[in-house]
């Protein structure tokens, strides 16, 4: 995927920004039905030589209201065991 464009409004709540980010598919890859998330929560986490730095969570959804940084640290954890589980039950499942 290649980022085509970012617009960004003032930020609530926890966030510094929030953005929603269009993508364009590599010309030689396409999109394969994947669409990835384009609303996203910007953050400032710093600066370094005189630039500021941003980091940015993708929103899980399109709609709906603005997760808290808890909500996406949960949602996050979940996934995480979710995968987690998934590769232990592969490693114990018996050989085909």
């Amino acid at each position: 995927m290649i980022l085509q464009g970012i617009d960004c409004t003032d930020g609530s709540g926890e966030w510094d920004y929030l953005c929603r980010a269009s993508f364009a598919p590599k010309p030689a890859v396409g999109l394969h039905g994947i669409v990835p998330p384009h609303r996203l929560g910007v953050h400032i986490i710093g600066e370094f030589q005189g630039k500021t730095l941003f980091g940015f969570v993708p929103f899980p959804d399109e709609a709906g209201p603005v997760p808290t940084m808890d909500q996406i640290k949960a949602l996050q954890r979940k996934k995480s065991a979710q995968v987690e589980s998934a590769n232990d039950r592969a490693r114990l499942a018996p050989p085909q």
